[in-house]
């Protein structure tokens, strides 16, 4: 079964919210993932609406959605990125269906 995860981003502080800065976190949040080894998570992106779709591909019939969160939250984390609110995602039952965390 496959997960996937769907964020939208704003940017604050003095970064420039363009097309290009977006374009350029999405590149780092891939690239952090790589990091800790987590290849089995792609990466989607809609730049207009500063969204981007993360998707575990997985055989199992009950992937780790504890694990999967895990590793986006670190990717996002070591850019740095806030993930405020992540909290409630976490450590309740997470509900699945066709594939999509709601």
């Amino acid at each position: 079964m496959n997960l996937s995860l769907h964020t939208t981003y704003t940017f604050s502080g003095g970064t420039p919210a363009t097309d290009g800065a977006f374009e350029a976190f999405v590149a780092q949040v891939a690239e952090e993932l790589g990091k800790i080894d987590r290849d089995d998570i792609d990466i989607t992106a809609t730049v207009t609406e500063r969204r981007i779709v993360f998707t575990l591909f997985s055989e199992e019939d009950e992937p780790l959605t504890d694990d999967f969160l895990a590793a986006v939250r670190t990717a996002l984390h070591a850019i740095p990125c806030g993930t405020a609110g992540w909290e409630r995602m976490t450590g309740q039952r997470i509900e699945v269906h066709d594939g999509v965390l709601v």
